[in-house]
């Protein structure tokens, strides 16, 4: 078996490492290459409509699948609470200040 896939955007054959993983495909790789999907995110994102319509695409799509989004964070945030209280983020992402006891309030050098 080669080492080698065919780009389907610019029909070159390269090197597994030269693809992103996809485990939807037969190969788990992606079809088009790094530097094409590069290439083609750029074009994109260069153009400010495309942002636009992205940005409404994604809004849209949250307004209407708001309650699941809400439910999966909490439950991602229950699942990981120690971690995430011990970092200082709320559920929301914002900071929290967490309350300490006297004692650990009290310096070791006092």
């Amino acid at each position: 078996m080669s080492n080698e896939k065919r780009c389907t955007k610019c029909r070159r054959s390269k090197d597994f490492s030269e693809f992103h993983r996809d485990y939807r495909g037969k190969s788990g790789l992606g079809a088009w290459c790094k530097l094409c999907v590069k290439e083609s995110q750029t074009k994109f994102y260069a153009i400010a409509e495309n942002l636009e319509e992205k940005n409404a695409r994604t809004r849209a799509w949250y307004r209407r699948n708001k309650k699941d989004v809400l439910k999966k964070n909490k439950i991602r945030y229950l699942k990981n609470r120690t971690r995430i209280l011990s970092k200082g983020i709320s559920l929301d992402g914002r900071l929290v200040l967490l309350l300490r006891k006297e004692s650990s309030k009290k310096r070791w050098w006092t």
